[in-house]
This record gives C-alpha cells, sequence and structure tokens, in this order.
C-alpha cells in the first residue's frame, strides 16, 4: 500500500474513532461515573495499576505468541498496537 494512502487511511479511521468516543462521552452520564470513581475511593489507583499490569502481561502474551517477528516491535509499541485495538473494540458496535 503506497505512504499517502496508507497515511490518509490512518487519519480517516482517527477522525471515525475520535467523533465515536466523543459521541460515547456525550451520551454518557459523567456526573454518574465521577460518583462511582469516588465512592471507590483511592482504591481506584490501585484498581489502574493492576489493569495495566493485566494489560502488560497481555501483550507480553502476545509477543511470545509472534515468535520471532515480535523483534521488530518494541514491547511499549505492542502494548500501544493491542490498547488501540481494544480500545477500537469496546467503541466500535458491530466488533
Amino acid at each position: 500500500m503506497p505512504r499517502f494512502v496508507r497515511r490518509w487511511l490512518t487519519i480517516l479511521l482517527m477522525l471515525i474513532t475520535l467523533t465515536s468516543v466523543v459521541m460515547y462521552i456525550r451520551a454518557a452520564d459523567l456526573t454518574l461515573a465521577l460518583a462511582a470513581v469516588g465512592s471507590i475511593g483511592p482504591k481506584f489507583l490501585l484498581l489502574l495499576g493492576i489493569t495495566l499490569c493485566a494489560y502488560v502481561l497481555g501483550t507480553m502474551s502476545w509477543q511470545c505468541c509472534l515468535g520471532s517477528s515480535a523483534k521488530k516491535l518494541s514491547l511499549f509499541r505492542l502494548f500501544i498496537i493491542r490498547h488501540t485495538g481494544e480500545t477500537f473494540g469496546v467503541f466500535n458496535p458491530v466488533s
């Protein structure tokens, strides 16, 4: 795929995703969400840390499954790819 096509496709997908996220946030009751986070208290940070560990371990398992192909991608880059895919899947109604 030519570089300029890939660039425009990336921009288009980012705009579609950003639009979906904005629509999701506008439809959500942020007051209720913040109240729920507030009711958890400081343990929310612990929850975020545990979730981060789970994502990193999941990414490491991807790295193991890729075998020699994993050498082309850093753990951080693979983490970003995995996280982006999962986030897109949350906002994409057909996934």
